[in-house]
């Protein structure tokens, strides 16, 4: 998706539309939504998970998000046990925003 690791630790199930694959990103310093297309695997996963709070990665505490330090040390084990020890979360949006085709026209902002 090109987003932040935060960004998706602080996503919460009212920016998810499952139904149509979106995402609507808070708002940010642009002032103006920003939807991500979800491919179906991810919507697939996400429908998987149970809705017990507002965030879709719930820390210890259902109502808070998952913490940074939690994600941190999931992402070492997971690292680890792929054999990459290189690779970082912050990688995956770096990757897919200098590889992501660049739009020949103006993208339609939503809201």
């Amino acid at each position: 998706s090109g987003c932040w690791p935060k960004e998706v630790r602080l996503m919460r199930w009212a920016d998810l539309n499952l139904a149509e694959g979106r995402w609507t990103k808070p708002l940010k310093n642009t002032k103006l939504p920003q939807v991500v297309l979800l491919p179906s695997q991810v919507v697939g996963f996400l429908s998987q998970l149970p809705q017990d709070g507002p965030y879709v990665f719930p820390g210890y505490m259902k109502d808070r998000p998952w913490s940074a330090s939690a994600a941190r040390q999931a992402w070492a084990a997971i690292r680890q046990q792929a054999g990459i020890e290189d690779a970082w979360l912050f990688d995956l949006g770096r990757r897919s925003a200098t590889t992501a085709p660049q739009p020949t026209e103006p993208i339609a902002q939503e809201g």
